[in-house]
């Protein structure tokens, strides 16, 4: 397993994009990557979350299940800010070594501390578990991980290794 952490290349999506794609092909061999929580833009860009929001056929989105693919590797993209029916949420993914969507999972629990999150995010309301060769995939994110009653309820659904991004 490959966790990586980066830092954002402030105002250009593009080449944070491309930094993570590169970090992606630096992991080939692993069975499974992850990337941090709204890596794409940073999580205090608040200013940029509506602006930079894409939905699922996005950049960020694409280019991350083409790397999947190319390396053979279970990616967790970490999330990114998606705009789905109008709202925006804090969207994450769970992607095969074929490059296809597993799971999706929208943050339920937003942060509000010192944050906009609460603000400008619309939170999810799924519990998301994958099943996979390697195990089944709870998913969560960053403050979710503060909330038992979400963890409880994978473990109900078998969930056998937690994956939970954060910033």
């Amino acid at each position: 397993v490959a966790s990586i952490q980066m830092s954002v290349v402030e105002g250009d999506k593009t080449a944070t994009i491309d930094k993570a794609v590169e970090n992606i092909h630096r992991c080939e061999g692993m069975d499974l990557v992850m990337l941090p929580e709204i890596w794409n833009v940073g999580f205090m860009s608040f200013d940029r979350y509506v602006a930079e929001a894409e939905d699922r056929n996005g950049p960020t989105l694409t280019r991350l299940r083409e790397a999947a693919k190319k390396i053979g590797v279970y990616l967790h993209t970490g999330s990114f800010v998606e705009k789905i029916n109008g709202s925006c949420n804090n969207s994450s993914y769970l992607i095969s070594p074929e490059g296809e969507i597993l799971a999706n999972y929208l943050k339920i629990h937003l942060f509000g501390y010192n944050s906009k999150e609460t603000q400008i995010l619309t939170p999810g309301d799924k519990v998301v578990v994958a099943e996979t060769p390697i195990g089944k995939i709870g998913l969560a994110t960053c403050y979710d991980l503060r909330f038992p009653e979400l963890f409880r309820a994978m473990a109900e659904q078998q969930a056998e290794i937690f994956l939970v991004c954060s910033a």
